[in-house]
């Protein structure tokens, strides 16, 4: 019987591996302190596809990578537990780009930044959260947008969705914990938003396990 080797990364294609490199070279020229050490952070790009992910790809490896993301959150959170309003704007603000760009513009899950720019790694908590929201397909059709018409698994879409349910339901109490909704009528709407998103996972978790989820109108609506 033959033993299959885990996978720990989606297979990326030749150009998507190129984004990764131009996207993230800032970080290993830099050798910027971070979440990750220099060695792997090195691995994790350079080494993102082909024959070198094998070399990479060990349980060890992405076993320390997971205990790296789990602290390093944890660092986040504390940092935004104890840190003063003016602090917490300077580390948290969305980044606002001067809009002059030295090279050409790139793309990568959604997200545009300058190719040529040792600062093109920079991130925010919302272009994080649009890499978290991207599943890898489990097939493609070449003629479409692999986004919005690839073949998705059940279980790549729900831990997503119950995860936009949490960061809408905490957005949806800070709007109204600190009155900033203006009208009654706008409290509804959020009411029934949150109420949709809930509904949408309920059906999701009722389709059969693993089955590629796809837009139909008994199931999920979009994301």
């Amino acid at each position: 019987m033959s033993v299959h080797k885990p996978i720990f990364r989606r297979t990326l294609r030749d150009y998507e591996r190129n984004d990764v490199i131009n996207k993230f070279s800032g970080l290993l020229t830099k050798k910027a302190p971070g979440l990750l050490e220099s060695v792997r952070r090195d691995k994790l790009v350079r080494e993102s596809d082909g024959e070198g992910r094998f070399h990479a790809d060990s349980n060890d490896f992405w076993k320390g990578n997971r205990e790296l993301v789990g602290n390093g959150l944890s660092d986040l959170q504390l940092i935004a537990t104890i840190t003063h309003n003016a602090e917490m704007a300077k580390m948290f603000s969305l980044i606002k780009w001067d809009g002059t760009y030295r090279g050409k513009e790139q793309k990568l899950n959604n997200e545009y930044y300058d190719s040529y720019s040792t600062e093109s790694h920079k991130t925010d908590l919302s272009i994080l959260l649009k890499s978290v929201l991207q599943p890898h397909p489990t097939s493609y059709d070449d003629n479409l947008t692999d986004a919005i018409y690839g073949k998705y698994r059940k279980s790549d879409l729900l831990w997503r969705m119950e995860l936009i349910s949490e960061i809408v339901k905490e957005c949806c109490f800070f709007l109204e914990a600190y009155e900033i909704l203006s009208s009654q009528l706008h409290k509804e709407e959020l009411n029934r938003f949150q109420n949709m998103i809930n509904s949408e996972i309920n059906i999701l978790r009722n389709k059969r396990d693993d089955s590629p989820a796809q837009n139909e109108s008994d199931g999920l609506s979009g994301l």
